[in-house]
């Protein structure tokens, strides 16, 4: 591996490094926003609302990043990386893209929970890169893996890719169902005006 090669590599495993970081500070509680922007309270007639098999699709999309950092470390230690500029420049770019993302929706979002839940006083947020897609968090991780991806083409990478993407899909609508039953009518509201994952696709 060339010296060229090595830095992108430093630089990817760094950025890896500051995007998981991340969640752990904020599921830690070690950082919090401090703001209220765009944000709709549950009402409080709710007590709560849990979706019965979070903890499963948690485990899926563990399972998933469990598959995708094999074989991206299986990858980097076996020196099977595609050669050139353009393709790791463009993966650090769109991982750059998914920190930038996470970091935006973190601040703006004061209710994150890891588990598919809510209770009383849950707050929706709708502004920020909510008011663009309604789950920017499932869409940094699946940047962050599509990112790498781009220039860590092997299968196993390629299949926790998959992974994580269908775990976050699968997340995704599960928060939405007890979204719809807590906040009804303005959550639908709300699904009219953004996308799941892509904005104006998806």
């Amino acid at each position: 591996m060339t010296t060229g090669s090595l830095r992108m590599v430093a630089i990817l495993l760094a950025l890896h490094a500051v995007f998981l970081s991340a969640f752990l500070l904020r599921l830690f509680g070690l950082v919090r926003p401090g703001h209220r922007l765009g944000l709709d309270t549950a009402p409080a007639t709710v007590e709560s609302y849990a979706n019965p098999h979070a903890n499963a699709l948690l485990i899926v999309h563990g399972m998933g990043f469990a598959v995708f950092y094999w074989g991206l470390l299986s990858a980097l230690s076996a020196n099977r990386l595609p050669v050139g500029f353009i393709r790791p420049a463009l993966s650090i770019a769109v991982v750059v893209l998914a920190i930038g993302l996470l970091s935006w929706a973190f601040l703006v979002f004061r209710s994150w929970r890891l588990l598919a839940e809510l209770d009383r006083g849950h707050e929706l947020c709708t502004e920020g890169p909510f008011g663009f897609v309604r789950h920017p968090i499932y869409l940094a991780c699946d940047l962050l893996a599509i990112g790498t991806a781009i220039w860590v083409t092997t299968p196993a990478v390629l299949v926790g890719t998959a992974l994580v993407i269908g775990g976050g899909d699968l997340r995704a609508r599960a928060e939405e169902r007890i979204l719809l039953a807590a906040f009804g009518e303005r959550y639908r509201d709300y699904m009219n005006r953004a996308r799941r994952l892509i904005p104006g696709l998806y």
